[in-house]
Order: C-alpha cells, then sequence, then structure tokens
C-alpha cells in the first residue's frame, strides 16, 4: 500500500502523461518501440481502469496504430510511426535493409 504522499505523486504523474498524450496533435509524444512500456504502465492503473491506454490504442492520430493501417496499409506494427520519419533522420527499415 502506497502512502498518501506516494500517492499524491503518482496522480501527479498521471494527470501529466495523461494531459500530454491528449493535447498532443499527434498522439502519444513518442516512438513506436516505447509505447509498449507505457501501455503496460497505463493498463496498471487502476483509479483509471485502462481508459486511457485504450485511448492511446485506438487513437486515430498521427502516433497511432489505425494512422499505420490507414495510410500506409500496415499488417503489423511498423519500425516508427512514419516513413516520413526514416527519411528526416536519414535511415531506413531493418527489413528491408539488404547487405
Amino acid at each position: 500500500m502506497l502512502c498518501v504522499c506516494c500517492l499524491s505523486v503518482y496522480c501527479c504523474r498521471f494527470e501529466y502523461l495523461k494531459s500530454r498524450i491528449n493535447s498532443s496533435p499527434v498522439g502519444y509524444p513518442g516512438g513506436s518501440y516505447p509505447i509498449q512500456f507505457l501501455l503496460l504502465a497505463l493498463y496498471r492503473i487502476e483509479s483509471d481502469h485502462g481508459s486511457l491506454a485504450f485511448d492511446v490504442l485506438t487513437s486515430d492520430k498521427k502516433h497511432g496504430w489505425i494512422a499505420m493501417m490507414r495510410d500506409f496499409n500496415a499488417t503489423t506494427t511498423m519500425e516508427c510511426w512514419s516513413p516520413i520519419e526514416l527519411v528526416r533522420t536519414n535511415e531506413r527499415f531493418n527489413s528491408l535493409r539488404h547487405t
């Protein structure tokens, strides 16, 4: 059981994450790999009952799986939210790299 002080900090961090995700024009403001850890953490927040995690999963903003399927016909999770991000960073998909 958490003390009152720990619960206060915990709630503040959750509210910060919630406001950051909801106010972002692209959705989750991070990469397609680390979001799995965010989802695990969000589903463990009992007071939210998984609502924010479900919202992240079903978001149709640019950084979301619905956008991957809609915009790029993805059938699995891509290595980044959009191939355009790879061009900006001068990288390429590992699965397309030929040796």
